[in-house]
Formats: structure tokens, C-alpha cells, sequence
């Protein structure tokens, strides 16, 4: 697995990108064994590849205690990036998202999250879907 993450933060604003990489050696072995135990191909990549880049900024006032974030950030994310020998692709597993949110944050160490995502696919038969999320982290 190899991974790259860069942040660069600046007053009420921060940028960040990662784009991380995994890359399975025995994927064509693996999907024999499978195949032969349940009849159906289980198409396991040989490598998965993504990346994300997500700007946010801080919209509470300087005052409050507490703060408040509004953020956008785009994904992209090929779980078969690259098949074994003889093995296709999916196109539904070539997918990317936006997501539009907010995070409240009452102390630095918990988060009240709510965010808005917009998936897409390149399969023209998985149609792209849209998700509302709300959670809270610790």
C-alpha cells in the first residue's frame, strides 16, 4: 500500500488531497480459489486506486468558543484499477463523488457532521445516487 496526504492550513481556510494505492500481488490466485468455491468470479483487482481533494473554512466568528466549518470535497475512487490477465473491469467500481457539508465542533475533540454526496459511476446501468449523512465523532 502506498498513500500520499499534503494539508496546508492558513487562517480560517485548509486544503487537503490524498491519493493512496493498493496494489494485491496474488489477485488472478485469489479469484481462481474463490471461483472454484462459489462458481462465480469474484473479480478482485489487482491494484485500487483513489483520490480527494477537499477545501474547507471556518464561517463561526472569531468569538465563539466553538467553531463551525463548511466544507466541499471531490473523490475518486477505482476499486479495479487494474485486473489480473483475463480479467475486465466493472464499470460501476469506477466511481466519484462530490460531497457539500457543514461540522460543528462544541470542543476540539467531537464533531456533529452533517454532508450532502453526489456519487457517480461509469456503469450505464448502476444509476449515480445521491446520500444525506448526519453523525457525530469522538
Amino acid at each position: 500500500m502506498s498513500s500520499l496526504d499534503a494539508r496546508y492550513r492558513r487562517g480560517r481556510h485548509e486544503r487537503r488531497g490524498q491519493w493512496p494505492m493498493v496494489n494485491i500481488g496474488a489477485a488472478a490466485d485469489l479469484n481462481r480459489a474463490l471461483q472454484s468455491q462459489s462458481g462465480n468470479s469474484p473479480s478482485i483487482a489487482s491494484r485500487l486506486m483513489g483520490a480527494d481533494a477537499e477545501a474547507a473554512t471556518r464561517v463561526s466568528p472569531n468569538a465563539w468558543a466553538q467553531e463551525i466549518v463548511g466544507f466541499g470535497r471531490y473523490e475518486l475512487f477505482d476499486t479495479q484499477n487494474k485486473m489480473p490477465s483475463g480479467d475486465l473491469p466493472l464499470q460501476e467500481f469506477q466511481r466519484s463523488a462530490w460531497v457539500v457539508g457543514t461540522t460543528y465542533y462544541p470542543d476540539p475533540d467531537v464533531a456533529f457532521k452533517f454532508d450532502v454526496v453526489h456519487q457517480r459511476n461509469k456503469s450505464s446501468v448502476v444509476k449515480a445516487s445521491w446520500q444525506i449523512n448526519a453523525g457525530v465523532g469522538w
